[in-house]
């Protein structure tokens, strides 16, 4: 019997070995095969590269992940003029995130067709990949969360007092203080908690950046804090250009303009005013697959903006 108990103690280390070889395989195959961004060439053209309202430009812009992939954007146009509010729509996969991933230069465009992204006037594949990321604040669907304390998770590089990371935790809602150990990956916290996280750091960095990004940004927040959070946005983002992706509606439609993908291509590009008086508008038709008294609100609160 204790030959049968070790015996099954040591077919299950045996396995755990394999299974953590087979990890590390994945791992040095990943080092090896994956390409390494560039090293940043040298400074941008001036301290300030951009202002603090800074004007986005998508010139016929085509975006594929890998060279033997398609296009997952494909010849995009449109601009975002200084401080102007857009929301991006579209089904899955139409193509929404992958506009964050140009911008942040995640991945490089198809350089078999032309065009480019225009940040104040300024080619970002001309600039240094360290500058144009620090020029943009992102709030991520799923946000990445160390272990460690509150403040390093808000403030890794020691930019920004206490005053400041209190009065914004105030603001968003969270009631933990600076010293609250968080696990890794903020296991001890709640979904919603960690997106509260997430938009609390974005808002100390948006201190020092003209743009700001939000790819389902309150997807995992109760309608009550994102209202509240909504407002705080609303007031905090006055003098900054901003773009948000979001699959609840409510989210984007007091935007000054709606961006509505299909398939990686501009179908739609307006105000969400001048959208719903078009009866074939695709805009307009997302609003109208919610219920009755949803799509009512939603209506209601785009005439009132117009007026």
């Amino acid at each position: 019997m204790s030959f049968t108990i070790w015996l099954n103690y040591g077919m299950m280390v045996s396995a755990d070995v394999e299974n953590s070889m087979v990890a590390t395989e994945r791992v040095v195959n990943f080092a090896k095969n994956t390409p390494t961004e560039e090293e940043d060439k040298g400074p941008s053209d001036s301290p300030t590269w951009i202002g603090s309202w800074c004007p986005i430009s998508f010139r016929n812009f085509s975006l594929r992940y890998t060279q033997e992939s398609s296009d997952v954007l494909q010849f995009i146009n449109f601009e975002v003029t200084s401080g102007l509010k857009v929301g991006v729509v579209g089904r899955t996969a139409a193509g929404k995130s992958s506009i964050f991933a140009a911008l942040f230069r995640l991945t490089d465009p198809n350089t078999t067709t032309p065009g480019g992204i225009l940040v104040d006037g300024k080619d970002i594949l001309e600039q240094p990949l360290h500058t144009v990321r620090r020029s943009i604040t992102m709030v991520p669907q799923h946000p990445v969360i160390f272990q460690g304390t509150l403040r390093f998770n808000l403030d890794p590089n020691n930019e920004y007092d206490d005053i400041q990371m209190n009065t914004f935790l105030r603001d968003i809602g969270l009631k933990q203080s600076l010293d609250f150990k968080i696990d890794g990956g903020g296991s001890n916290l709640a979904a919603g908690e960690r997106q509260q996280l997430s938009l609390v750091r974005a808002l100390l960095r948006l201190l020092k950046t003209p743009i700001f990004a939000l790819d389902e940004a309150t997807a995992n927040i109760d309608s009550s804090t994102e209202e509240n959070i909504q407002k705080i946005l609303k007031e905090r983002l006055q003098r900054r250009t901003v773009l948000t992706i979001a699959h609840r509606l409510e989210t984007v439609v007091d935007s000054d303009k709606i961006l509505v993908l299909r398939e990686g291509k501009v179908v739609e590009y307006d105000t969400p005013q001048n959208l719903i008086k078009n009866p074939n508008s695709e805009f307009l038709a997302m609003i109208e697959k919610n219920k009755t008294q949803k799509r009512d609100e939603l209506l209601d609160r785009i005439r009132a903006s117009e007026n």
